[in-house]
């Protein structure tokens, strides 16, 4: 009897071993889990992308407002006062209409004046040729040669003075009155009745409307690069009913610097040939340009710089017993173009990897993250 309790005992022992040593082992298994569990929490989070395959494409877009693509200064030469001022800004007009007179009361004086003086000299020519008449019955020659020269140069001085008189005419006759020269909207007046126009400055100047209304706008240099003349593009007026048209685009020129240092980009002008407009309208436009040939593409969060160059962060796997362990390598890459929101790489990198395009913390070569 006492050697089977002895036996008893012995196994209870044993069991008591093999519980207590199972209990140990599962606690530091689960201890090593929640370990890494923790610690696995405390890692920066990561997210990750794979490159896509495509073209870039860039939007353009910008708004402007409408002005005529010609505008026509009209001058008075006669320095004539204003007599009246016949429109205002903003009024369409037709060919050869009246659109300023000038006060013709003085060159009309002028040409009184330059008539009488021509008379006075058809009187000395009657004159002259009286005294010719004269001394050739008397038979004196020198006297004769004498009034033959001064019928002369006075015919030369009345040739002068019908002259003078013809262009006072046709001055008046064309030039007391500033008129259309094609149909159109006055685009500014710097006349002012009762004053002569100011030297050098138009009298009116009118936009042409048969050669349509143009919106200039600043672009990048960049995305100016992937646009050509000749395009067509859709334009949307901001008026009380919206509505789209048609424009084209004529030029492309670089802008004035903005400061000392930094480009102004290009400006671009977009060309209109619309009956309904009248210039000072306002107009936005927005289309994508696809850049081209297909491409390994990444967004351009993904990519940082260091004194080496340009880097994406990849992330590893590693398959573990208590679960797959995620590093992040980096991977030095060369760029190409890039658009609004995507790089083009070109070298340093496979499309199947996975990158890291965004992080809960700043990372570093061979940093353990978390997977999000």
């Amino acid at each position: 009897m006492q050697e089977v309790l002895e036996e008893t005992g012995t196994g209870n022992k044993k069991k008591s071993v093999r519980l207590a040593a199972a209990l140990f082992l599962g606690g530091m298994l689960a201890l090593t889990f929640f370990s890494n569990t923790y610690q696995g929490l405390t890692l920066p989070k990561v997210q990750t992308d794979v490159p896509s395959l495509g073209a870039l494409r860039y939007t353009i877009e910008g708004n402007g407002t409408f002005s005529a693509h010609r505008l026509v200064p009209l001058y008075d030469r006669t320095g004539w006062t204003v007599k009246s001022v016949n429109v205002l800004e903003g009024d369409p007009v037709k060919k050869g209409e009246t659109l300023a007179e000038l006060d013709t009361e003085q060159a009309t004086d002028n040409l009184a004046d330059e008539r009488t003086r021509y008379h006075k000299l058809e009187l000395q020519l009657e004159q002259l040729q009286l005294e010719l008449k004269q001394n050739a019955m008397s038979g004196g020659e020198d006297a004769i040669d004498q009034a033959k020269l001064q019928i002369e140069s006075l015919q030369d001085d009345m040739a002068i003075q019908q002259r003078r008189i013809v262009q006072l005419e046709e001055q008046i006759d064309t030039e007391s009155a500033v008129k259309a020269p094609f149909d159109g909207i006055i685009a500014s007046i710097n006349a002012v009745e009762g004053l002569p126009n100011s030297q050098g400055q138009p009298v009116v100047v009118v936009s042409d409307l048969s050669q349509g209304f143009d919106l200039i706008t600043t672009i990048d240099t960049d995305l100016a690069a992937h646009i050509q003349l000749g395009k067509t593009v859709n334009l949307m007026l901001q008026d009380e009913k919206p509505r789209s048209v048609k424009a084209t685009v004529t030029e492309l020129k670089d802008a004035p610097a903005s400061g000392a240092s930094s480009p102004g980009g290009k400006l671009m002008t977009l060309t209109v040939k619309d009956a309904s407009l009248f210039g000072g309208e306002q107009a936005s436009f927005q289309w994508t340009e696809s850049g081209g040939e297909r491409t390994i593409l990444v967004p351009k969060g993904a990519l940082h710089e260091d004194d080496l160059g340009t880097y994406i962060f990849v992330l590893k796997e590693e398959k573990k017993p208590l679960g797959d362990e995620f590093t992040v390598q980096i991977a030095y890459v060369t760029v190409g173009d890039s658009d609004s929101t995507s790089t083009a790489i070109t070298g340093g990198l496979m499309p199947t990897e996975k990158i890291v395009t965004d992080s809960s913390a700043p990372l570093s070569d061979g940093d353990r993250v978390r997977a999000g």
